[in-house]
């Protein structure tokens, strides 16, 4: 027996080495993303989902009810700073409890990660609609100042 348990620790401890240099690449590659989408200067937000859960919410006077919880990835800016977001809430992603991806829990890290091209999607998405909505709103704004130095000259 002793021979058996003494052979598990040491699978163990190799596979324990392995998932800690894993875990640890992985949280690099996630500073890269992050990094590299501060360096767009998007000044833009954009959140996906990465699963729900239904929880059973006691009501004093009234039968339960059901409420849905989310967990997203996002990115945003957050005590300050830009960054990937991770936000477990009802409804509204940046409403709920909100923290940088990077300080995340393995697991989420796992999880958060199979949606970045999701959130590459939906960046680009609410840029362009920004950015178009931006443009119209200058030229509009143009036509004013162009009215203006008419008038005022």
């Amino acid at each position: 027996m002793k021979d058996s348990v003494e052979a598990t620790l040491s699978k163990l401890a190799y596979v324990s080495d392995s998932l800690n240099k894993s875990s640890d690449s992985l949280s690099g590659q996630i500073l890269e993303v992050e990094s590299a989408l501060q360096r767009y200067g998007l000044g833009v937000s954009a959140w996906v989902m990465i699963w729900s859960w239904e929880v059973e919410v006691p009501v004093i006077g009234a039968m339960d009810t059901n409420v849905t919880r989310m967990l997203c990835l996002g990115y945003g800016k957050h005590l300050g700073k830009w960054g990937l977001l991770i936000s477990e809430c009802e409804d509204i992603p940046f409403e709920g409890n909100v923290s940088f991806l990077r300080e995340a829990s393995r697991d989420v890290k796992l999880e958060a990660v199979g949606k970045l091209p999701d959130l590459l999607k939906a960046l680009l998405n609410k840029a362009t609609e920004i950015a178009t909505e931006a443009t119209a709103k200058a030229y509009a704004t143009g036509e004013i100042v162009a009215s203006l130095k008419k008038w005022t000259a």
